[in-house]
């Protein structure tokens, strides 16, 4: 019996899938907390013969939809900031490319720079365009794909959570990025790391810390501003996840109750982990290593509740049925988000 570990996604290097025959867990008499994922970058694909399909969580955002406006002001605005930056000369950063802003209203007529549409009156601020489209070149994001993904003719989907920041998500068509909601302290908190963040992914190549790729604020006709984080969407579009586990390392109220198990896509927590998962020796070490790295850059910064998320996929187990193309649209994603808080600031915190 043998254990594979697949990328989530194209986008998703940071995050892993667990690829896992029934009747191996356990077998292989590794320690219980031998498993908490691993780099994709580095193992070998899954040898077991699994039955491909597209996987789409959330509601699909049609014309009328309450979020249909704030999804063209998304797609604006990114063709715009994006389309706008990528032509320049890519040069070294500068400390002020990490407070920079592009601010650019989007009147429905139409504007000198920007073309007309059906949405109302709203102004688009990007943060530290420069600086994000570094990391984007870094992680092998093209900037055509990226505009494509996002502000392509395909609707978003939207998803909304449970979890305690009352965020919502919003899923390019590909799978390949989410759009999160985030607090004005969340922003705030963000922009002040960005530095310190762009260094430290820079120079670790197998870090798990989630893959920041943009910084937006809409700001509405009637002043309402709305603050969204772009970010390396994790869930797999070719594998059903069967279990899905947010992970700390604590065990204080660390299970899902009877109620919340009853949901087919609830988020499992660490008391809730049974299953014994080997892995080849190098690849634990490299792993573990890499959570301590991670978990120390994290403690400088002074950032606590952040989480590992971990997700299983079960070649033996069957593939709940399909609803008109599309899986149950309910979903708990608020750990893919990787949520980060300490001294009373969070990155996947509350408002």
């Amino acid at each position: 019996d043998e254990v594979a570990i697949v990328p989530a996604s194209a986008a998703s290097a940071p995050a892993s899938s667990i690829v896992l025959d029934d009747e191996s867990a356990g077998k292989h008499g590794a320690p219980r907390n031998s498993m908490k994922g691993v780099s994709p970058a580095k193992v070998q694909p899954a040898k077991h013969k699994v039955r491909h399909r597209k996987v789409r969580q959330g509601q699909t955002i049609y014309k009328g939809h309450p979020s249909w406006n704030i999804m063209l002001n998304i797609k604006l605005g990114i063709s715009y900031t994006v389309g706008r930056v990528s032509p320049e000369e890519n040069r070294k950063l500068k400390k002020e490319d990490f407070r920079a802003v592009t601010k650019q209203a989007f009147p429905p007529n139409g504007g000198p720079l920007t073309p007309g549409h059906s949405a109302d009156t709203f102004t688009f601020k990007d943060h530290a365009p420069l600086a994000f489209r570094h990391l984007r070149e870094h992680w092998g994001i093209d900037a055509q794909e990226y505009m494509v993904s996002i502000c392509g003719d395909h609707s978003l989907r939207e998803l909304g959570t449970p979890g305690k920041s009352g965020a919502v998500f919003y899923i390019t068509d590909d799978n390949k990025f989410l759009i999160k909601t985030v607090s004005r302290k969340e922003s705030k908190f963000l922009r002040a790391i960005l530095p310190n963040y762009y260094n430290y992914v820079m120079r670790s190549a197998n870090t798990l810390i989630p893959r920041f790729l943009g910084l937006i604020r809409i700001t509405s006709a009637n002043r309402r501003n709305i603050r969204l984080a772009i970010m390396n969407y994790l869930m797999p579009d070719d594998f059903h996840i069967h279990e899905k586990y947010d992970l700390k390392g604590s065990t204080l109220g660390r299970w899902a109750t009877e109620v919340e198990k009853r949901d087919p896509n609830v988020t499992l927590k660490d008391l809730d982990f049974k299953h014994t998962i080997a892995l080849e020796p190098k690849k634990l070490t490299q792993l573990q290593q890499q959570i301590e790295a991670d978990s120390m850059w994290l403690r400088t910064l002074r950032i606590m509740d952040f989480s590992l998320l971990c997700l299983l996929h079960f070649p033996s187990r069957p593939v709940p049925e399909e609803k008109d193309g599309y899986l149950d649209e309910r979903t708990s994603v608020g750990s893919e988000s990787g949520g980060a808080g300490g001294s009373g600031r969070a990155i996947d915190g509350g408002d």
